[in-house]
């Protein structure tokens, strides 16, 4: 007698990992933000691994740039 694949056993715990991980998952709320409204306080890390804090910056004036790079 030859040994059984694990190929059916690897199968069925990737599927009920991939069945589950949306369960742990929360859907922010996000309510739009209005031209004066504060921005929520968020931390990034920057390319080149410091990382800045919204808070940081609490009493100054920032200007915050976004660039998405779409690939394709």
């Amino acid at each position: 007698m030859g040994r059984a694949s694990p190929f059916p056993l690897v199968l069925i715990v990737l599927l009920l990992l991939f069945s589950l991980t949306p369960l742990g998952c929360k859907k922010a709320k996000s309510e739009p933000l209005a031209v004066g409204d504060q921005a929520p306080f968020f931390t990034l890390v920057s390319a080149d691994g410091s990382t800045f804090s919204l808070a940081d910056m609490t009493g100054k004036k920032a200007v915050l740039l976004y660039f998405h790079m779409a690939y394709g």
